[in-house]
Parts: C-alpha cells; structure tokens; sequence
C-alpha cells in the first residue's frame, strides 16, 4: 500500500492524488496543492477525507472525489446534521458541476461503537 501524502501517482494514465487532511482544509493551501498535482487533461481521482470545498477541486480539474470522514453520523436521525453540514454531499453517489463526488459512509465507527439507521460498507469502484 502506498499513502500519498500530497502526492499524486499515476495508474494506466489515470491520475491518483492524495491529500493530507489537515493540510486539505486551508482552503489556500488545497488549491496551491491541487494546481501543482492535477493535469486537466488527464483523467483524476481525488482521495480526500472529508467531502469539503468541492469548488476548489472541481476547479482543479479533478474528474471523481472519494471522500469518508462523515459515518453519516452513525446515528438516526443525527444523519440530518452530515447532510446540512456536508450539503447533501455526506454519503453516496453525486455530482458536483462536471466532477462526480463518492462519500463512504466507511465501515466502522467513530466515538461509540454504535450503528443504527446508517450502513457500514465497503465500496468497491470499477473503472472502464
């Protein structure tokens, strides 16, 4: 397994970029680091914690967002709270602008080992 730490490595001409959570969330900083990892004209994946500033990514170039951090709060009805906060981008399948976003619900949890209302899952993505 490699972590890529603000890095970018590239699979069969598809970009893979890697962002550091904490750095990703100066907003200053993640459009600096983007600007210097995505080539527009190759196609991108964007692994990110938290699905924040997807203005700043779709800007950048970046064709998919896969994004967790939210557990979708793990519990209902608190998942209202991920939805408002993340603006509809706290889990599944969506779009934003030309860029396609995925956040995980992820597997496990976060504080209380407790799960109701929300699914634990794994994705698996196929590209063609």
């Amino acid at each position: 397994m490699t972590v890529l730490n603000n890095e970018k490595k590239e699979i069969n001409g598809m970009q893979i970029v890697g962002v550091d959570y904490r750095d990703s969330l100066n907003r200053t900083k993640l459009e600096e680091m983007l600007k210097n990892l995505i080539d527009k004209n190759k196609p991108s994946v964007l692994l990110k914690h938290a699905p924040f500033d997807l203005d700043i990514t779709e800007k950048a170039g970046v064709n998919m967002e896969l994004s967790g951090h939210t557990h979708r709060t793990q519990m209902w009805p608190l998942n209202f709270i991920t939805q408002l906060v993340y603006k509809g981008y706290d889990c599944g399948l969506k779009s934003f602008g030309n860029m396609s976003v995925y956040t995980s619900d992820g597997v496990g949890t976060w504080g209380p080992p407790v799960r109701v209302g929300t699914n634990a899952e794994i994705v698996s993505i196929e590209f063609e």
